[in-house]
Order: structure tokens, then C-alpha cells, then sequence
């Protein structure tokens, strides 16, 4: 058996982390500088595959390979900083979410403290604006490492074990996986599917894997060619990367053919050695170097900072994210500094189990957030329900006026307004609960939504609940002991919808009718429209809630 190649911390492949980042953080942040930053992720996973695979490979050789050591050594370098993360978005969630996003978010706080936030995903496009909100959509990527890190050691292990140690089934199988997966992801059609789905995304692991492989049993170095070789092959790997990045167009499928450009670079950059031209210039650079260091540490911090952001100023200016990505940096710091790295090189087991047992705490916060409807009695999501409620018939009561349903403010006093018309009056009925109450009088309701009150027209053609409206409108006017009527419709809709056209004019005509014969007893209000469209309007993309 070939003696492997003896593994060597190398700079330029730190440096290559910084290449992956920076392009990725850009790209959250200015969608248009960088179209294709987030090829940034994929140069991850070929990196990742290279340096675990050669990891379990040299320790199947040596036969030392530890599934304890392993996992171990992953969970140190993986869980101090998503924890943290984790409950930072959670606080910040507190702060400053409504109770339908805080749901959402307690469900992507357990899916990523449980690695399967890709599925959790998969029902929404990473392209959507809705992603904006979603402050840990980027925990995708590791939620699939973590999947094959999880399977691939003891798939090896078993296969290393019962082929007796065969380097030939080994390649087999790394072989199929890498060959099989990328098959997959070229013959899925669905996006969504094809971007979050792991098979469809191993064979960029496996690009990695591969080229451990060959450097691990086949005795492959790169150091044996010329260096104007090697020179030519950084060269092109970089030029790879770049082409995918700053060329990559929407109609372009990701991950996919136009993929094999920055997985295929990334190899040939790792391949070339620490001595080629872009490895020993650019890639080994100090600051490269630097970022290189707390890439993962941006990673999980820059989209959080960002993406809230989007959730509390909906219109900020393009140079708060530019603050919102300078911020990034220095917590990244902090946290690789002061609570990843020490934690990384504890040696200690207690180490393990509490950063198992405050994962599991995190998974817990996310379902409680979840069951308790994401904890509506929080100030800000009191405040902010306000933004999409509707509750008409929860403030109101129901009753009869001279024999006609109505609803009102105070069964106890007999009305002085009446509020005619369709739900575009009965959504101020909050805040004329509250007027009412305030100057101690009553008001009545008499409205169906989609209704034409005057004429008892609907949308929908002649329905039985309209058909009485007028006759019970009348009714009412000839009160004396009603002062005010406010009408309010949905004027603009009554009068351009297909089925009302023929309506409205006649209904018009009717409020007129009345309004003349009972000027001299009550005074008439009409409501023009509120701003309305066909529900693609979100009021919360206009709410600065800082204020």
C-alpha cells in the first residue's frame, strides 16, 4: 500500500475560505454587485469534503479512525457558535418579530439545531424576496454537511472493514456517490428541489473527496509537476471561480451544470499546491488568511445582521448594509476568539456533552416558541397585530334594532350612529369601539361584506344576505333617536367590477334617494376608500419598527 501524503496545515487553503466568504456576504448584502456570491457556498463544501475526507481516510490507513474522536471534533468546531447564533436571532426575534414570524422562527431554530433546515426550506425559493425575513436561511449548507458527516464515516469505515481494506472498493464508493449525485442534480427539474435537497448537492463534497482520495491512497502531489504547471492550473482554477461568479444569470439552474465552474476551480486551487502562483499571491495573503480564519464565524453571523435589517426597516438605504456587513466582522471576532476557538481546542469530554445539552435546550426554545403561537403578549407583537387584524366581530356585539340584526358598541344604550356598509367600514371598528366609549354614546352596524348595501348587490351575483339590507336600511332612518349615518364602501371595486357595473349607478341613486328625504332629521357621512388591491400589499414591508 502507497504511504499517504502526510497532511500539512496549508494558508492558501485558509485563504481560499476568504475567497468563498467574502463573494457570499457581498452577494446577501447587494444582490446585483455579485450575481453569483453565493457560488461561495459550493467552494465550502469542496473544501469541506477535501480536508474531513483526508481526516478519515489517513485515520483508516493508520487504523486509528475513531467515530468518538470524529464526532467530537466536529461538534466542537460546529456547536459553540450556533448555539450562540441561536439564541441571538431568538433574542432579537423577542424584540422585534410579530407573532406569525416568531413562529416561523422557532421553527427554523429547531430545524437547524436539528441539521435539517434544508427540508424545512424546501417549501420556499432561496431567491424569494420572502427569504429577506428569514434570519436563518443560510444554515442550508450546514444543515447538509452535517447530513453527510453524519452517514459518510460509517459508510467508509464499514466498507474499509468488510472489503478488507480495499482502496479499490473505497474509490467505488466515493466515486459513486460524487458521479451519482451530480447525475441526480442534473436530471432534477424542480428549483427549490435541486438547490436544498442533499443528494443533489454530495457530488460537491465528492469533488473534494476525490482529490483526497487520490492524494491519500494513490499517492497523488502535485508538487511533481513543473511549477509553471501548477502556476497554469491556480490560474485557472481562480479564473473558474470568477467566471461563475460574476457571469451567472437567473435562468441559469444552481446548483447545476454551470456549477462544475467554481467546484472544478476550487479543485484545481487546492490541487495546485501551496507554491502556485494564486496560492502563494492572493490565497495567502494575511488579511485572506485572517478571514480565512472566522469564515465560518461570518458565515453564521452576516445573514442574521442582514436579514433583520430587512424585518425592522423594510426601506433602508443601501448603506445601512453596508454598516450591517462592517458589523459582521468584528462580532465574528469576538465569538471565534473568545468563545469558538477555546472551546475547539478543550480537550475536555464535559465540553462535548454540554454543547450537546445546550443544542437540545436550543431545539426545545425553538418548539416552545412554535407551540406558545409565537408568544403574542410580547409588546412588539401586541403592537404589530394591529398591522394585518381584523376584528370586527370580536370588539362588537351582536343585537336588534326595531327588529333588524345589527351589531354594537353597547347593548345597553340604544345607538345615536349608524355605520352602513361593507367590511371598508367595519374595519374602523376598533378604533370607533374606543371613540364611542370615550364620549359615552352608542354605535350600530349594519354591513355585509361585498355588499352594495343600497341595492343589495354582491359580488358574487344575488345573495340571500344582501337582499334584505335596504329593506332594513330603511327601517332604521325612520328612527329618530339615530342622529348620524356614516356609509362606507368599497366604492372603487363596486364600480369597475364586472358583475357590480350594472349596479352601482342604481345604488348610488338609492343612497342619494335617502340621504335627501332624511337631511333635516341626520346628517350623512360618506367614506371614500380606504387604500386597497388584490391582497399583494404588505403593510409590514412599510413599518420602520425602530420607531
Amino acid at each position: 500500500m502507497s504511504q499517504p501524503i502526510e497532511h500539512v496545515w496549508r494558508k492558501d487553503i485558509t485563504g481560499l475560505r476568504a475567497l468563498a466568504v467574502l463573494p457570499v456576504l457581498f452577494f446577501h448584502a447587494f444582490p446585483d454587485f455579485i450575481p453569483g456570491g453565493f457560488y461561495g457556498v459550493d467552494i465550502f463544501f469542496v473544501i469541506s469534503g477535501y480536508l474531513i475526507s483526508g481526516i478519515i481516510f489517513r485515520g483508516l490507513i493508520k487504523g486509528n479512525f475513531s467515530y468518538a474522536t470524529f464526532y467530537a471534533k466536529r461538534i466542537r468546531r460546529i456547536l459553540p457558535n450556533l448555539v450562540v447564533l441561536l439564541l441571538f436571532v431568538a433574542v432579537l426575534g423577542w424584540l422585534f418579530m410579530t407573532a406569525s414570524e416568531m413562529i416561523t422562527l422557532g421553527k427554523h431554530i429547531y430545524s437547524s439545531a436539528g441539521f435539517y433546515q434544508n427540508f424545512r426550506l424546501m417549501s420556499a425559493s432561496y431567491f424569494d424576496v420572502s427569504s429577506e425575513a428569514k434570519p436563518l436561511l443560510h444554515l442550508w449548507s450546514l444543515a447538509i454537511e452535517e447530513q453527510f458527516y453524519i452517514v459518510f464515516p460509517i459508510v467508509c469505515v464499514l466498507v474499509w472493514r468488510f472489503s478488507k481494506q480495499s482502496i479499490r472498493a473505497l474509490g467505488f464508493l466515493v466515486g459513486f456517490v460524487t458521479i451519482g449525485s451530480f447525475l441526480f442534480c442534473l436530471c432534477v427539474s424542480n428549483d427549490t428541489f435541486r438547490f436544498y435537497f442533499p443528494l443533489t448537492r454530495f457530488w460537491e463534497l465528492g469533488a473534494g473527496i476525490v482529490l483526497a482520495y487520490v492524494e491519500t491512497f494513490l499517492s497523488f502531489d502535485s508538487r511533481r509537476w513543473s511549477v509553471g504547471v501548477r502556476n497554469a492550473v491556480s490560474v485557472v482554477g481562480f479564473a473558474f471561480i470568477v467566471l461563475a461568479m460574476t457571469s451567472y444569470q437567473q435562468s441559469i439552474k444552481a446548483p447545476g451544470l454551470f456549477t462544475v465552474l467554481p467546484v472544478l476551480g476550487s479543485v484545481l486551487l487546492i490541487a495546485a499546491n501551496y507554491d502556485a502562483l494564486i496560492n502563494r499571491t492572493l490565497l495567502s495573503w494575511k488579511w485572506m488568511g485572517f478571514v480565512g480564519l472566522i469564515s465560518y464565524s461570518l458565515y453564521l453571523w452576516h445573514w442574521p445582521l442582514i436579514s433583520y435589517l430587512h424585518i425592522i426597516d423594510p426601506q433602508a438605504p443601501q448603506w445601512y448594509f453596508l454598516i450591517a456587513l462592517a458589523l459582521a466582522f468584528p462580532l465574528s471576532i469576538l465569538v471565534y476568539f473568545f468563545i469558538e476557538n477555546p472551546i475547539r481546542r478543550s480537550k475536555s469530554r464535559a465540553s462535548v456533552v454540554l454543547l450537546l445539552g445546550a443544542l437540545v435546550a436550543c431545539f426545545a426554545m425553538g418548539q416552545v416558541i412554535k407551540k406558545e403561537d409565537g408568544l403574542p403578549s410580547r409588546p412588539i407583537a401586541e403592537v404589530l397585530s394591529f398591522s394585518d387584524d381584523f376584528n370586527y366581530e370580536m370588539v362588537t356585539e351582536p343585537s336588534h334594532l326595531l327588529g333588524v340584526p345589527v351589531r354594537v358598541t353597547d347593548k345597553n344604550q340604544f345607538p345615536e350612529i349608524l355605520f352602513v356598509g361593507d367590511s371598508h367600514i367595519q374595519q374602523y371598528a376598533s378604533r370607533i369601539v374606543d371613540l364611542a366609549g370615550q364620549t359615552q354614546k352608542s354605535a350600530a352596524f349594519l354591513t355585509n361584506g361585498g355588499c352594495l348595501i343600497s341595492n343589495a348587490s354582491h359580488w358574487e351575483g344575488n345573495r340571500e344576505d344582501c337582499l334584505t339590507k335596504p329593506k332594513q336600511l330603511e327601517v332604521l332612518l325612520q328612527d329618530p333617536r339615530i342622529k348620524t349615518v356614516v356609509i362606507g364602501q368599497m366604492w372603487g371595486s363596486y364600480m369597475f367590477h364586472p358583475k357590480m357595473k350594472n349596479h352601482f349607478d342604481s345604488g348610488i341613486q338609492a343612497y342619494i334617494t335617502w340621504m335627501q328625504k332624511y337631511r333635516d332629521e341626520k346628517k350623512f357621512f360618506v367614506v371614500l376608500d380606504a387604500p386597497w388591491d388584490d391582497g399583494s400589499y404588505n403593510l409590514m414591508q412599510y413599518i420602520n419598527r425602530f420607531d
